[in-house]
């Protein structure tokens, strides 16, 4: 389901490294036509952040 254009491994670990210390944050995925990109992101933010990425 990974779109294999973006290199997840990257956006992950600057994800983590970038909102480590904060409470809460909103994404928003913008332009997608099949919801690959949602549910990437949504697979990336739930394996860095475990339970807390609701």
């Amino acid at each position: 389901m990974f779109r294999e254009d973006l290199d997840w491994k990257k956006l992950g670990e600057f994800l983590e490294t970038r909102f480590a210390k904060c409470d809460k944050v909103n994404t928003y995925v913008y332009g997608c036509s099949d919801g690959c990109e949602s549910y990437s992101l949504s697979i990336l933010l739930q394996s860095k952040f475990g339970k807390d990425a609701e």
